[in-house]
C-alpha cells in the first residue's frame, strides 16, 4: 500500500514539475482526496441521521451492512467525482483569466 502511495506521489511531482499548467491540474487531484472522503463521511452520517438508522450509511454502494469492498469503491467514486468537479473547476477558470 506505501509502495503504491509513494509511486502515485512521484508521478503528481513529475507532472507538476514538467508543465505550469499542468500544476494546476495535479493538486487539484490531490486536493480531490481529502474533500471526496470528506463529502462520503457526511453524506453517510447525513442519510443515516435522515434514515433514522443508527448506523452509517455508506452510499453509492451499500447500505447498513456493508464490506470493505463496498466502503473502497464508495470513497473512490466521491474522490472521483470531487476531482472531476476541481478539474472542471479549474479548467472555467482558466477560460475565465
Amino acid at each position: 500500500m506505501i509502495t503504491v502511495f509513494v509511486s502515485v506521489l512521484v508521478l503528481l511531482i513529475l507532472a507538476i514539475a514538467v508543465s505550469p499548467s499542468g500544476r494546476a491540474r495535479a493538486l487539484g487531484f490531490l486536493f480531490a482526496v481529502p474533500v471526496g472522503i470528506v463529502v462520503y463521511f457526511f453524506l453517510g452520517i447525513g442519510i443515516a441521521r435522515w434514515l433514522g438508522v443508527g448506523r452509517f450509511y455508506s452510499l453509492p454502494l451499500g447500505a447498513e451492512h456493508i464490506s470493505d469492498t463496498d466502503i473502497a469503491v464508495s470513497v473512490l467514486f466521491w474522490i472521483c467525482l470531487s476531482g472531476l468537479v476541481i478539474q472542471w473547476m479549474v479548467g472555467k477558470g482558466k477560460r475565465g483569466a
